[in-house]
């Protein structure tokens, strides 16, 4: 839509975010080994466990046929693991990191009320991060063995999702309120903590080579497009796929250990990144198809868009459609820029006030 230059931009762009997905999730699995193990030994040091395993599984999985059924198990785990927390919030009288000996105000509000603009802005980002699988929509649908499923897939996994976040979101949050736990899988206290780590270790491992599997694919097709060796089992092949793997691995690695805040870390990729492939870039191609995206090569950036303003107001349809797609173009911008201030203000505060531990800190960052 925007040019040859415009794409190696966003392929470096995509390639970011997933190394970026990437080292969160394995934030994520260092936070389940030492809630597993109680801190059994240095934090960086289960990071770097959960990198080497994921290089291992990761570079025998090129392609998505291996993916697929890895991906039902995670999804039964982390959905069981989930609702394993949601069910001990429901039946505790009040939340396990209450005080003990003082009244319980668990600060419930609709509209939050006297919190910083910052802190609301990188809690909407952290939001927005939760729905960014559009960004790999691409690659699985490019791998389907029917792809003809593809849209009854979408809004199936979309609903799921959607509706176990809204359902799960009101459970806990109604029940615990301001103590709830990042990750909110440490809501319920410590014993289901394990329990809830326990089986959902499957996903999370899942997690961590599927978005470094997304990422070295791509490197490894922008690389080899267009030569013999994309579709071969050649040493160039080879070659390519285990330096491309461990690249993303290596980059996530340092990400996860040298930044230790989980929360903020999120709301920096919903923010940064999130809002490009999820929000922005829809919207445009959104535009693009509108008037029937049959463009010259060179009708790039502003050309192509003025030659779509034509179909535009035809019909309460496209006006319905150029409507939305503004909307959703404005709404990540705003979110981008307020996002990644909020997330800015919020990382620069925890280092001042000590509640973030330095880089590659061996404290415990499951409590």
């Amino acid at each position: 839509m925007f040019g040859k230059y415009a794409r190696e931009v966003m392929g470096f762009a995509f390639w970011l975010f997933y190394t970026l997905c990437y080292g969160a999730a394995l934030l994520t699995v260092s936070i389940a080994f030492n809630s597993l193990t109680d801190h059994a030994i240095c934090t960086t040091g289960w990071i770097g466990i959960g990198a080497a395993i994921a290089l291992i599984i990761g570079l025998f999985t090129r392609t998505m046929k291996v993916l697929s059924w890895c991906g039902y198990v995670a999804v039964i785990s982390v959905f069981t693991g989930v609702w394993v927390v949601a069910i001990a919030c429901l039946t505790q009288s009040t939340p396990s990191a209450a005080p003990k000996s003082e009244p319980v105000d668990k600060m419930i509000q609709v509209v939050a009320t006297g919190a910083s603009y910052s802190a609301i802005s990188a809690a909407v980002a952290t939001q927005l991060l939760s729905l960014c699988g559009t960004a790999s929509f691409f690659t699985i649908h490019a791998e389907m063995r029917d792809q003809t499923q593809y849209v009854k897939s979408l809004f199936m996994g979309q609903g799921f999702v959607v509706f176990n976040y809204i359902v799960i979101s009101c459970i806990v949050y109604g029940k615990v309120g301001q103590y709830v736990a990042s990750p909110s899988l440490g809501s319920a206290g410590m014993l289901i903590q394990k329990v809830a780590y326990g089986i959902s270790f499957p996903a999370l491992f899942f997690s961590c080579f599927f978005q470094a599997h997304i990422a070295a694919k791509y490197a490894l097709v922008r690389i080899l497009r267009g030569s013999v060796h994309l579709q071969s089992n050649s040493k160039t092949h080879w070659l390519t796929w285990i330096s491309m793997m461990s690249l993303v691995i290596g980059a996530g690695l340092v990400i996860a250990g040298s930044i230790p805040f989980f929360n903020d870390l999120l709301g920096l990729i919903g923010a940064l990144l999130g809002t490009i492939f999820t929000l922005i870039i829809p919207a445009f191609m959104a535009l693009y198809e509108l008037g029937g995206g049959a463009y010259e090569s060179t009708d790039i950036g502003v050309r192509w868009l003025k030659k779509s303003q034509k179909v535009w107001g035809e019909s309460k349809r496209n006006i319905s459609i150029v409507s939305v797609a503004f909307f959703t173009i404005i709404a990540g911008c705003y979110i981008c820029i307020s996002g990644v201030y909020g997330s800015v203000t919020s990382i620069a505060q925890g280092y001042a006030d000590g509640t973030v531990a330095s880089a590659f800190s061996c404290a415990d960052n499951s409590r």
